[in-house]
């Protein structure tokens, strides 16, 4: 049963999915699947699964790069703290 009102199918995510998933693939991967499956519920017409499979595809994509950034933030203060031990930056 195809949806026919005149209502627009929730955004999928599907680039935004794909690129976490290169990013940051074990999040990536929810991500990805939840985006695939936006327009196959909402063509079958169980628009609440599309509207809910699109916030979860939006919710995991945000979190594998979210994740990414904060593991580079934490890394740098790591090598900037290391660097000051080792004595390979000099503070003053």
């Amino acid at each position: 049963m195809k949806n026919i009102e005149n209502e627009q199918c929730p955004k999928s995510y599907i680039v935004l999915a794909a690129i976490s998933l290169v990013i940051n693939w074990p999040l990536g991967i929810p991500a990805l699947v939840n985006a695939y499956k936006v327009e196959k519920f909402w063509y079958l017409g169980n628009k609440a699964e599309a509207e809910k499979r699109s916030k979860k595809a939006k919710m995991w994509s945000i979190i594998a790069l979210g994740s990414m950034v904060l593991s580079g933030v934490l890394g740098a203060i790591a090598g900037i703290i290391s660097a000051l031990r080792d004595g390979v930056i000099e503070f003053f």
